[in-house]
């Protein structure tokens, strides 16, 4: 397998198909290089490097689409097994594949640069957009929401209930001086 690092630029103002198309065509001059090897791309741009993280990616995305069929060999039985790594050599990957039911995935992250809570809020956010293109996928790429409905009305009137009570009889500035008041009673 040898790593094809993409870069798409994108604005707000493309349709989701524009930008399927535009990298689409990113993907496609991609593989028209991929017998490059990826070391030699990195040898090539000599980027800075160090040892806190991959030289020229940091979010990898796979899609395994091609089929897996049963390896038979004469005389032996052998079957799939996933092996669970500790390790991870990107900041995160997310490896999408086909099965019977759709569309899985797995989504595994440096866990000395994220926690889990963080994790679990983009996977969130990865679905409301999937969800908002399926409702209406020529909408301008800056109009998907991050945010799937519950999300939006917590931050927009759970976050935003900030309203106190305050007394109806005195001026701002008393209430002001007041606390000023307060506070240098507590620095004695």
């Amino acid at each position: 397998m040898n790593l094809l690092a993409l870069r798409a630029q994108l604005e707000d103002e493309l349709t989701i198909p524009q930008v399927l198309q535009r990298v689409k065509a990113l993907t496609l001059e991609g593989y028209a290089h991929q017998d490059v090897p990826f070391e030699q791309v990195v040898e090539a741009l000599h980027p800075l490097r160090t040892l806190s993280h991959s030289p020229v990616y940091q979010v990898v995305l796979t899609l395994q689409n091609t089929p897996q069929s049963e390896l038979k060999l004469p005389g032996l039985a052998l079957q799939l097994e996933e092996i669970a790594s500790n390790t991870e050599t990107a900041d995160l990957r997310l490896v999408l594949y086909e099965s019977e039911d759709g569309i899985r995935g797995n989504l595994s992250y440096a866990s000395d640069l994220f926690d889990q809570a963080t994790i679990e809020r983009w996977v969130q956010h990865y679905q409301a957009v999937l969800t908002s293109i399926v409702q209406d996928d020529r909408q301008p790429l800056g109009t998907v929401s991050l945010l799937d409905e519950p999300a939006r009305q917590r931050v927009l009137h759970e976050f935003n209930a900030t309203a106190v009570p305050y007394p109806q009889d005195r001026l701002i500035h008393e209430l002001f001086e007041e606390q000023v008041r307060q506070a240098r009673m507590q620095w004695r």
